[in-house]
């Protein structure tokens, strides 16, 4: 089916009913699904590596190239890491919208322009 493993529907995830998610303590999975982390790695940075492949795959379908720019919504951890990769790949301005203004503050220390749309439209930065 073309490589597409997420469009099998014989293939079930975590949070997809009728399957229960995984937001918990523990979960029992199977092994050779497991990966163990290096010892200088933290249990912190090993949670990040599944949205930072999200934010990578991201830039990666759109296709980002030196000096372009990109607008990103939401600065949830998603969309934060979606921002970095695409000024990672090359963006020459990334341009992050959401309300929470907290969020914002970080984002705007990673050189990324910061909206708050609450107060401002996103058009009046293009």
């Amino acid at each position: 089916m073309l490589g597409m493993y997420n469009l099998d529907p014989a293939v079930r995830f975590w949070a997809t009913p009728p399957i229960h998610g995984c937001l918990r303590e523990t979960v029992v999975h199977p092994a050779m699904f497991t990966f163990k982390l290096p010892e200088n790695v933290s249990y912190g940075e090993g949670a990040m590596v599944e949205p930072l492949a999200v934010g990578m795959q991201a830039a990666k379908k759109a296709a980002v190239h030196a000096g372009d720019i990109a607008v990103v919504t939401g600065c949830g951890t998603i969309g934060m890491v979606t921002a970095m990769a695409a000024l990672a790949s090359g963006c020459s301005k990334v341009m992050i919208s959401d309300t929470i203004q907290p969020k914002l503050d970080i984002a705007s220390h990673f050189g990324m322009v910061a909206v708050n749309i609450k107060k401002t439209r996103l058009k009046n930065y293009s």
